[in-house]
């Protein structure tokens, strides 16, 4: 635009935006675009909503192999772990690629397209059987310098919160060699 402003101040940042957008974008991108505030008011409840699912998924599968926004986009979807698991059990990556490739009423993915996620997530479920634990995978946290009684009410209090129906089955996989599925803890 060759123009300046004063960054940083709220009213300049309005203008310029406003200078930008009226120039360069014509008024039929912008309104394809625009929401209006019931729109993002129903997209922050149904976030709000899926929240436990996304946690759920995050505890569940490490990091390296699920990300916190791929994790909301599967959540939104309506999918949750055992969804994932049934379909590569009944297809292997083909079952999750049709999950996620499946379209909407926009012509839009349900999930994504993109084969390097859908493989990320596949090799999580090909590791041996008592890997894909049914006890999720905890996020990592900051190591507490406890003694070691309020320690071990620490852990407990933490796998009880993350929904581990069993925790010393935690700790019994903590001990094995399945060092993809636990790197995280």
């Amino acid at each position: 635009m060759g123009k300046g402003y004063s960054a940083h101040d709220a009213v300049s940042d309005v203008a310029a935006l406003s200078a930008l957008v009226g120039a360069k974008l014509p008024q039929d991108v912008l309104a394809k675009h625009a929401v209006t505030s019931e729109s993002a008011f129903a997209r922050h409840v149904s976030r709000l909503k899926n929240k436990p699912m996304h946690d759920k998924l995050l505890a569940k599968i490490p990091r390296k192999q699920l990300t916190s926004g791929m994790a909301q986009r599967i959540a939104l979807s309506g999918l949750g772990f055992a969804d994932l698991k049934l379909a590569f059990e009944r297809n292997g990556k083909a079952g999750i690629d049709s999950f996620f490739s499946e379209k909407g009423a926009d012509g839009q993915p349900r999930v994504t397209r993109t084969a390097s996620v859908i493989q990320k997530l596949a090799s999580f479920f090909e590791m041996p059987s008592e890997c894909v634990a049914t006890a999720p995978v905890l996020p990592a946290a900051p190591a507490p310098v406890l003694p070691p009684e309020k320690l071990a009410l620490f852990q407990k209090r933490r796998a009880e919160a993350y929904d581990i129906p069993n925790p010393e089955y935690l700790a019994w996989l903590l001990t094995q060699s399945c060092s993809t599925s636990v790197e995280n803890v």
